[in-house]
């Protein structure tokens, strides 16, 4: 796996089984590739570049997709009902 940079990075090497990678099979580029966008993204987070903002409110989405209360959501945030019901439902 490479990344675009001006300054070539080595590859990343994930040591897998023969039996580990025939199980994995094709998933495994799928998942090399996810792995590269969570590093890069905690690489944003570790520079201050990117906010945690879009991870809290994909969670308050799953939250409600899922059949979430209010109450629940205000105590996962710790916040009060009103706050966690007026920003699930800005969302």
């Amino acid at each position: 796996m490479t990344t675009e940079h001006p300054n070539p990075v080595p590859d990343l090497t994930i040591p897998l089984s023969t039996t580990v990678a025939q199980a994995l099979g094709d998933d495994a580029g799928q998942m090399a590739m996810r792995l590269g966008a969570v590093l890069h993204g905690l690489t944003q987070l570790r520079a201050g570049g990117a906010s945690t903002d879009g991870i809290r409110d994909a969670a308050v989405r799953q939250h409600a997709a899922q059949g979430g209360s209010y109450g629940t959501l205000a105590s996962s945030m710790g916040a009060t009902r009103a706050t966690a019901q007026s920003r699930r439902d800005t969302l």
